[in-house]
C-alpha cells in the first residue's frame, strides 16, 4: 500500500515539474522576444540573404549595462561581452536577428572564469628542451586547443592521461594498498616494522610534488579554478603538515594515521577516470537534486506508516 501511494505522490510530482519547467521556459522566450521587440532597430537589415528585425551591439550593452543594476552578470568586462557578441554574429554585420538574440541571452546566463593559464615557470621554459620534457610530462598529446584544467564537457582535457597523471595515479593506488596492508597488521595485532614509519612519511610528503607541478604547469588562479584540485591542495598540505609535526615535535604517529584516511577521499577522484563511474555518480547527483521533495515526502509517509503502526 505504502509503495502505491509513494508512486502515485511521484507520478504527479514528476508530472508537475515537467509542467513547471515547460511553463518556465515559455515564460523565459517570451520575456526575450518582448525584449527584442523593444531594442530591434526601426528599419529591417539585410542577414543571411533576407531582411530581418535586428537588435545592434550598443543596444544590447546598454540593456545589459541596466540589468546590472538588479542582478550580477559574470561577463562584467565590455570586451568580454563583444567576444560573446561577435561568436553569435554569423555575417559579422554588428547585429543580431531574434534566434541569434535570444542565443545571446542564455550565454549571458552562463558563469565564466578568465584566468592566466600558464604558470611563470612554464612560460620561461617556453622553446628549451626543459620546456619540452616538461610538456611530454604534462600533456597527452590530444590534438585540439589546450582550456587548462577545467576545460569545457564537449573539449577533451591535455592533461588528463598524461604520464604524470598516470604516475599520481598508480602512487594513489600503491597508497590504497599500504593502507590495506597496515590495516591487516593493527587489526591481528602484529608489531609493526620501524620502516613502516618511513613508508608513510614519504606518502605523506609525496603528494607535494603532484601540487608543484600543477602549480609549475598552471597559474594559481587556473588551479584554483578546479574543485578536485582545491581538494588536493588542502590535503596535501594537511598531511604534509602532519608529517613535519611528527618529525619536529613529537606528535603521536596514530595522529598521523587518522590523517591518512584523508588519501582513501582521493581514491575517488581516481574513480573518475572511469566512465561508467563518473556517469553512475552524475545521475546519482541529478536525482538527488530534482528529487529532493519527493525524498521528503517519502520520510514523511515512512514516518507516519510507522507511526500509526504503533
Amino acid at each position: 500500500f505504502t509503495q502505491v501511494i509513494l508512486a502515485t505522490v511521484y507520478s504527479q510530482y514528476g508530472d508537475q515539474v515537467t509542467e513547471r519547467v515547460k511553463q518556465g521556459h515559455k515564460n523565459r522566450l517570451s520575456g526575450i522576444r518582448l525584449a527584442f521587440d523593444t531594442l530591434r532597430t526601426p528599419d529591417k537589415l539585410t542577414k543571411h540573404g533576407k531582411q530581418e528585425d535586428v537588435v545592434r551591439f550598443d543596444q544590447f550593452v546598454a540593456l545589459v549595462q541596466m540589468l546590472r543594476n538588479f542582478s550580477g552578470y559574470s561577463l562584467i568586462d565590455e570586451q568580454y561581452l563583444r567576444v560573446c557578441f561577435e561568436a553569435l554574429d554569423d555575417d559579422k554585420s554588428e547585429s543580431l536577428n531574434a534566434q541569434e538574440f535570444v542565443d545571446m541571452c542564455a550565454v549571458l546566463q552562463t558563469k565564466f572564469y578568465v584566468t592566466k593559464r600558464d604558470s611563470w615557470v612554464r612560460e620561461q621554459l617556453e622553446g628549451s628542451a626543459c620546456g619540452g620534457l616538461f610538456e611530454r610530462a604534462m600533456s597527452n598529446g590530444a590534438e585540439g586547443p589546450d582550456f587548462g584544467c577545467c576545460p569545457p564537457a564537449w573539449a577533451e582535457s591535455k592533461f588528463s592521461g598524461s604520464l604524470f597523471d598516470k604516475m599520481m595515479n598508480v602512487i594513489l593506488g600503491m597508497n590504497v594498498v599500504w593502507m590495506v596492508v597496515q590495516s591487516v597488521y593493527d587489526l591481528n595485532d602484529i608489531p609493526e616494522p620501524s620502516w613502516f614509519f618511513t613508508i608513510d612519511m614519504i606518502f605523506s610528503f609525496g603528494y607535494t610534488l603532484e601540487v608543484a607541478m600543477k602549480l609549475c604547469w598552471w597559474s594559481f588562479e587556473e588551479y584554483w579554478v578546479s574543485n578536485d584540485n582545491r581538494f588536493d591542495f588542502v590535503t596535501t598540505m594537511v598531511l604534509a603538515g602532519a608529517g613535519i609535526a611528527v618529525l619536529c615535535f613529537n606528535v603521536s604517529r596514530d595522529f598521523l594515521r587518522l590523517l591518512n584516511l584523508l588519501r582513501l577521499v582521493r581514491l575517488l577522484k581516481a574513480l573518475n577516470n572511469i566512465p561508467a563511474y563518473e556517469e553512475t555518480v552524475a545521475t546519482i547527483c541529478r536525482m538527488i537534486t530534482t528529487c529532493g521533495d519527493v525524498l521528503v515526502m517519502n520520510m514523511l509517509m515512512i514516518y507516519l506508516w510507522s507511526a500509526w503502526g504503533l
